[in-house]
């Protein structure tokens, strides 16, 4: 019987035939190492009023004239995913989200308009896919909202007079406001997975937010500080160190806010027409994850791109899993392994969403937390132990594929000209045998990198 509620790490012996991980009880003696969470040494937050929650009407969605949209919303948690149409009236407190590559407005009541900047990093090389906030009701401010994630765009479209806005994410409250009809604000959470750790419980991802002035000048109100950001001036924070003491002006941050992809990006034309046609599907059809899961049997990389960003902004976890072991399609398999590590980097609870997806697909305990250590990937002091390489080698082997392909990735991401190596997870077992024994030999000369400094507060 598999002991409860203890942790998966990799043997550090290697074992004959196939591996499994073994438990080991939680650590907790030890101080983190480089990578993992720390503990923030700033100030606790003055409490600012929780969030009305009573549904209110507070303006429509649009298109935006020069980008395609997709706009989805759900007023629980629990409810699945619609696709709301433009012009339709957005409410309060629902959950709204532009999909991966898709942009869409809200402009409310208020005056205030703001915009859903959903990402693909194919076309923009950040840590970005889709934009999901709540809107709440709140007559001290002209939009309140809850980032979850991804971009926003905030404008303020007044005929006269200041905007307030209310931005709340990760626990922590900001208030903005934008002076004139010259201001434009942008903001990013990202989210990174951590390497695996032994401690019990959830591990929270690191976090980061950017605010960047696009145009004119904002303040930003932050408990008793208060900031003025210009053009061209970010300000920044995240989840170990809090904010930072004031913002910094970085004129090459604005390249990564043009409307348009760089005119170097030789796949924009073909991701545009990708994500015009599933926008025509989606707009035809109610049921987004069948349109979804249906342009994955599509032949083009671009679709492939979206329809996998966009499985994973709505959590099809048995989606992604299948895809993870796509027989046709090799490029699937690396896209579904690399959407896990982005969601799982979103949010803690993500891991058991996953491991609970994982069990519904008849996997044991110990492989569905396995799977989730190859996922998360290790440090680099793991890695500098040749018994850890050699122990996620012999997982080439395992008998489930999906681990095998996990494991393939988590090697490549160690040793990228590891692409040279003949190796197919999906393979027959001589080829697997064969590839399995070349990367026994290209583990043994790896050399870990160089630690980076760690950033100060």
């Amino acid at each position: 019987m598999e002991p409860k509620g203890e942790t998966v790490t990799a043997k550090k012996t290697p074992l004959d035939g196939k591996v499994e991980g073994t438990q080991q009880k939680a650590d907790t003696s030890k101080k983190t190492e480089a990578g993992e969470t720390k503990k923030s040494s700033r100030p606790a937050s003055v409490a600012a009023k929780p969030p009305l929650t009573e549904r209110r009407e507070l303006g429509k969605c649009l298109l935006l004239p020069n980008w395609p949209g997709v706009l989805l919303e759900r007023s629980q948690e629990t409810d699945p995913w619609r696709r709301l149409r433009p012009q339709s009236r957005i409410f309060s407190p629902d959950s709204l989200m532009s999909l991966p590559g898709y942009r869409s407005e809200l402009r409310l009541d208020s005056g205030v308009s703001l915009v859903l900047w959903g990402n693909l990093p194919d076309l923009l090389p950040i840590p970005l896919n889709e934009s999901v906030v709540i809107l709440y009701s709140n007559p001290d401010f002209d939009l309140d909202l809850r980032l979850d994630r991804g971009r926003v765009v905030l404008r303020n479209q007044k005929d006269a007079g200041a905007a307030q806005v209310r931005l709340r994410f990760a626990g922590e409250v900001w208030d903005i406001t934008l002076p004139d009809s010259k201001t434009e604000v942008g903001v990013d959470l990202a989210g990174e997975f951590i390497p695996y750790t032994k401690q019990d419980g959830p591990s929270d991802p690191n976090k980061y937010v950017k605010l960047i002035a696009l145009k004119g000048e904002a303040i930003l109100q932050i408990r008793y500080a208060k900031h003025t950001v210009r053009t061209s001036e970010i300000y920044e924070w995240d989840n170990h160190f809090g904010a930072v003491a004031a913002p910094r002006e970085i004129p090459k941050f604005l390249p990564l806010w043009n409307e348009k992809p760089s005119a170097q990006n030789r796949n924009a034309q073909a991701f545009d027409s990708a994500l015009k046609s599933l926008a025509s599907r989606l707009a035809a059809r109610d049921a987004v994850d069948i349109v979804l899961g249906e342009a994955l049997q599509e032949a083009d990389y671009p679709s492939h791109v979206i329809a996998m960003r966009s499985l994973g902004a709505i959590e099809a976890w048995s989606n992604l899993l299948d895809a993870v072991v796509d027989g046709q399609y090799p490029t699937l398999r690396l896209l579904a392994v690399d959407e896990l590590r982005f969601l799982i980097g979103l949010e803690a609870k993500n891991d058991q969403k996953l491991l609970k997806a994982l069990k519904a697909k008849n996997y044991s305990d110990t492989q569905a937390r396995l799977a989730l250590q190859l996922l998360h990937g290790f440090t680099q002091e793991d890695w500098a132990d040749v018994a850890t390489r050699n122990t996620v080698v012999e997982y080439l082997m395992h008998e489930k594929p999906a681990i095998r392909q996990m494991a393939y990735v988590a090697l490549l991401t160690l040793v990228p000209d590891g692409q040279k190596i003949v190796y197919d997870p999906l393979g027959d077992i001589e080829l697997r045998e064969r590839g399995y024994a070349d990367w026994k030999k290209a583990v043994q000369n790896y050399k870990p990198p160089k630690r980076e400094p760690e950033r100060k507060p």
